[in-house]
């Protein structure tokens, strides 16, 4: 799986994974969202070689720019690698290695998706423990290629039984358990996919490409118009913008219909000259209109100012101004002053 999407997406995903665990080898050490305008390789770069541990300039190659960025690998990343690794202290690199092999089918459109980022796992090698544990045929693998901090595609996985031969049903799975995000069939359809790479201006894209003779990964593209929401569940799930709207516009009529809380200060209807602690009414020299300043933090405004964490909102079934805190869940007709 090659998932695409933009900044917001990108974000909801990070967040849900949280800080890397420096200390421990994982599957998936962490995730990077990498902007898709730098997924080419540089001139002085050779194409993707299982047994070139290699195979990119790092002066050149912009994967490798893009990924060493504001020191986007924590330097606990590389010492735990180092540390898993013993015998290569001295050579372990950062390498676009399954992303490259992964971007060689893709071809050159997606680099032409501005604002949108591909997310990219970050791998650690294997340590001497579990090579010993593995089958034989896979050691040297192990030993002599899995060497280094490379960087794959989003997520990998086998085809099981219970997706009842659906390779759609395969990448949701797969999607579900390493990302953590659902992925609904209807936007893993083929030609909902195509659509949306005409409308981008990405035709050349691929949807599908393969991988070995046995193997084949899915490119998905989430479109601008779905957001990504974080359940109770630990679950990614994407909604349309409109739903969410109203979602969030249902939850407010339920707090403004419900009994307050607490027994909130407010102001009286119409005086300004109540203000929350910290803040005072003053006049405009050279206009002689009011405005309120707060000198603790040297901040001015001519609106009248809330308490922290309360906004300012109009009820869709009245149309009368009320005020809403969204960490309380409280909710005011009057101006609250706490």
């Amino acid at each position: 799986l090659t998932l695409i999407g933009n900044e917001a997406h990108m974000a909801t995903i990070l967040r849900r994974f949280g800080a890397p665990d420096t200390n421990v080898r994982k599957d998936v050490q962490m995730f990077l969202a990498l902007p898709c305008e730098l997924l080419a390789c540089g001139p002085l770069c050779g194409p993707y070689k299982r047994d070139n541990v290699a195979s990119c300039d790092e002066a050149t190659c912009s994967i490798l720019q893009g990924a060493a960025a504001d020191d986007a690998i924590p330097e606990g990343i590389w010492k735990l690698a180092k540390s898993i690794r013993p015998d290569q202290t001295d050579s372990i690199s950062l390498r676009p290695f399954g992303l490259k092999e992964v971007l060689e089918e893709l071809g050159s459109d997606v680099t032409k998706m501005t604002d949108y980022y591909c997310l990219t796992v970050v791998s650690l090698p294997p340590s001497e423990a579990d090579i010993k544990a593995a089958d034989p045929q896979d050691r040297e693998d192990m030993q002599d290629v899995q060497c280094h901090i490379d960087l794959n595609d989003s997520a990998r996985g086998p085809i099981l039984v219970e997706d009842e031969g659906s390779f759609e049903k395969s990448v949701q799975r797969v999607g579900r358990q390493t990302v953590g995000i659902e992925l609904p069939l209807k936007l893993l359809d083929e030609q909902a996919q195509l659509r949306l790479r005409k409308k981008l201006g990405v035709e050349n894209l691929p949807v599908h490409y393969k991988m070995t003779s046995i193997s084949k990964g899915f490119v998905v593209v989430i479109p601008n118009e779905l957001v990504t929401v974080l359940g109770n569940d630990k679950i990614i799930r994407l909604e349309g913008a409109k739903a969410l709207q109203a979602q969030e516009r249902e939850q407010k009529a339920k707090v403004l219909a419900a009994p307050p809380k607490r027994l909130l200060r407010t102001a009286k209807p119409g005086d300004d000259s109540a203000l929350p602690e910290g803040w005072e009414r003053c006049i405009s020299k050279s206009s002689g209109k009011p405005y309120y300043f707060h000198a603790k933090s040297q901040t001015s405004t001519y609106d009248i100012p809330l308490p922290p964490g309360w906004t300012k909102e109009v009820s869709n079934s009245s149309g009368k101004v009320y005020y809403f805190h969204a960490k309380s869940q409280e909710s005011s007709w009057y101006r609250p002053l706490e």
